[in-house]
This record gives structure tokens, sequence and C-alpha cells, in this order.
């Protein structure tokens, strides 16, 4: 009874997959994102309906639905990757060199060709053979294909995980991008199940995977009714990226950043104690939205960050320079305006309290 419901889901999300995939092609005013969507969700209908032919067993009798097996496995890594890169970077066309991450998939589809017009009867052994253990030459090559396949796919999973990970500190559609996070390391603990069931012929292993992948695409409709812009999170927070950086189309940054070294180091604009993002965008003749994405996209950085760096560093010097001076009256000399907020800031940037920092240097 379990095992024909578990079969039973699995046959239903890759249903559910194909849907998703003619949903995304046949969306009004269709981009080439969703193109790709629908590749990809294709291909992973097809995977998902060809394991459920392993594990019931049907495949003995039926060897002509593993046709494009191969390459749909294959496919699965470049078709993530590359909807990454276009829901990212909507602004920027598709690097033609990407296209060459799709060379092991046309290998793989003749792969699958060749496959094709071995005798049926063969074909069925070679089943038989590649899920009892029996390492013939062609289930040999078969399982290093997979592996290769799975290592591909679970790099570009890997790459996916880590970038979206590095924009996690955005503060709109955080909990989208948590659960595509979540996503995207289920995803690769699917693929790695997949391959090791495969590669060690470890039915029950290879059953683990298929219905992961299928909780995953079921889980992704259940989700997209409570958070409708889940496949959209990506291009969203990408069109923010990209309205920020046209504010600094039209400014000449390289000058904007000499003067603003010189308003620091030269007049010491830091040590005012009133100094504002406002105002000193206002001295540099821009606007503050403008000011706040220079110091975020050429010194990663913000603006109390960018000050208080200025301010410790003076304060540093002052500390080893005049021993008798008070560490309150140095807080308020280099624009700190109370006592816990120098100490503060000071500790952040050298994992030290001032007095700490004095004593180990005089001694």
């Amino acid at each position: 009874m379990g095992d024909s419901f578990m079969t039973a889901f699995i046959f239903f999300a890759g249903g559910l997959s194909f849907l998703f995939s003619l949903g995304q092609f046949l969306i009004r005013n269709r981009r080439l994102e969703n193109l790709n969507l629908s590749v990809m969700f294709f291909c992973i209908a097809v995977i998902l309906v060809q394991l459920g032919f392993i594990i019931t067993g049907k495949v003995y009798s039926h060897p002509d639905i593993l046709f494009f097996n191969l390459t749909c496995i294959y496919c699965a890594g470049p078709l993530l990757y590359f909807a990454y890169h276009l829901v990212i970077l909507p602004v920027e066309k598709l690097p033609r060199k990407k296209f060459f991450l799709l060379i092991p998939t046309v290998i793989a589809f003749f792969i699958d060709i060749y496959f094709m017009t071995i005798p049926e009867t063969h074909r069925v052994d070679e089943f038989v053979n590649l899920f009892s253990g029996n390492n013939t030459p062609l289930v040999l090559f078969i399982k290093n294909a997979v592996f290769i396949a799975g290592v591909q796919t679970v790099i570009y999973l890997g790459y996916l995980f880590r970038k979206l990970y590095s924009i996690l500190d955005s503060d709109s559609m955080k909990s989208e991008l948590n659960i595509t996070i979540g996503y995207t390391a289920l995803s690769i603990i699917a693929y790695l199940l997949l391959i090791i069931g495969l590669v060690l012929s470890l039915v029950t292993v290879l059953k683990m995977g298929a219905v992961l992948i299928s909780l995953l695409i079921v889980g992704s409709y259940l989700i997209g009714q409570r958070h409708p812009k889940f496949l959209q999170m990506l291009y969203i927070e990408a069109e923010k990226k990209y309205a920020k950086r046209y504010l600094l189309s039209d400014i000449d940054t390289g000058a904007i950043l000499g003067r603003m070294n010189e308003l620091m180091e030269q007049e010491r604009l830091y040590s005012q104690e009133d100094i504002s993002l406002k105002h000193l965008a206002e001295v540099l003749s821009i606007t503050p939205h403008q000011l706040s994405q220079l110091l975020n996209e050429l010194l990663n950085t913000n603006f109390n960050s960018y000050v208080n760096q200025y301010r410790i560093n003076e304060a540093k010097h002052i500390l080893i320079n005049e021993p008798e001076r008070s560490v309150l009256s140095i807080a308020y000399a280099v624009g700190f305006n109370s006592k816990s907020s120098f100490y503060e800031a000071f500790s952040r940037f050298t994992g030290k309290t001032p007095h700490t920092f004095r004593k180990e240097l005089l001694m």
C-alpha cells in the first residue's frame, strides 16, 4: 500500500511538473526566462515519470520510456544556472560562452540516440544488470555518465545556493529568499540521492530521491499559492539592483571618490558630530540615494561604517600619541556624541576596547 501511494505520488508530481512547463510556455508576454523554466520543468517531469517506471519495474517491459533519460539529467544543471542568470540579470543578454555548458547535454543526447539503437532485449538485460549490481561494461559506462551528470548538477545548484545566500540580507522578499535557499539545498540532497541510488544500484535510495523531488514540485505549487511572487522573486530583486546601478550612470564616480577622500582626510569632515548622509551628498552635489549606492557598490560599505572608520583611525592615533588624554575627550574630538557609541564602534573595528588598545601598545 505504501509503495503504491509513493509511486502514485511520483507520477502525480511528474504530471504537475508537465503543467508547470506548459504554464511557463503559454504565459502571456513570454520571455526567455519563461522558456528556460518551461524546458527545465519538462526535463524534471520526464525524469520523475522515468523514475516511476524504474521503481515499479515497468521499465523492463517498456524500455523505450527511458529515451532521453541521460539528456534530461544532464540538461537540468545548465537550465538551473541559466534560470538564475536570466532572472538575476534580466537586463543583460545571456553570454554566448554560457552555451558551452550545454555541450555535455548534446553529448548525452547522442549517447541516448545510440542506446536506442541497441536491441530491446539487450537493453532490458542491461537494466537488470544495472539494478542487480552486475557491472557490465555498458552498465559501468552508464553509471559513470550519471555520476558526472550528478556532479555537474550539484556544482550548479551549489553555485546558485551561494549566490542566493549572498543576497539574503535584502530587506524585502526575505521570506521568498529563505524559501528559495531551502529549495536549493533540498534539491542538492535530492540529486545526490538519485546519483547514489543509480551508481550504487540502491533502489531504496533512488525512491527517496524521487519522493524528495516530488515533494519539491508539489511544494512549489502550494508555496506559490501562499507566496505568489515565489518564482518571480529573483527577477524583482534584479530589477531593484539594476535601478540602483542606473543611479550612478550619470556621475563621475572617480571624481566623487577623490573628493570624498579629500573631505575626510584633509578637511576632517568626519569629526563633525552632526555629519549625515544627506549633508555629505549635498557637499558632493549628488543625491543621498546616489551616495548610498556609491558606498555600497564601489566601497562595499555603508555611510556609518565609512565615516566611523576615519573616526576610529584618528582615535587610535590619539590614544597612542596622547596617553594622558581621556577616552571621552578623544571620542568627542573624532566626532562621536557619546562614550557608548565610541566604545561600540571601536570594538567593532578593532576587536578591543579603547583602554585595552592603549594599554597593549604602551606597555
